[in-house]
């Protein structure tokens, strides 16, 4: 069946033209799903306890960090191209 063959009727022949793709049939409202408010069952209950102090093996931070050292990527031109664009930011 090509599109020239008269068989094919003119719908078909436009959407095989034109490359219109199908779409998804429209959902029923009657077919919408609602939530329902109720209990959650105990064996599916998340129980979070925590023990201890959290903080506690946190390494503190030094508030006067080192000087700068270049690396591969933050090379000193770039450096200094940062803090000349944003000095003040920070």
């Amino acid at each position: 069946m090509g599109l020239h063959d008269p068989t094919v009727s003119t719908f078909q022949g436009a959407i095989m033209k034109k490359g219109v793709v199908a779409k998804k049939k429209y959902k029923l409202v009657a077919l919408k799903v609602r939530p329902v408010i109720a209990e959650l069952p105990e064996q599916y209950r998340i129980h979070c306890h925590i023990d201890g102090d959290l903080l506690q093996g946190i390494p503190t931070l030094n508030l006067t960090p080192p000087p700068f050292t270049p690396t591969g990527r933050y090379t000193l031109e770039r450096c200094d191209e940062v803090d000349r664009n944003h000095g003040d930011f920070l």
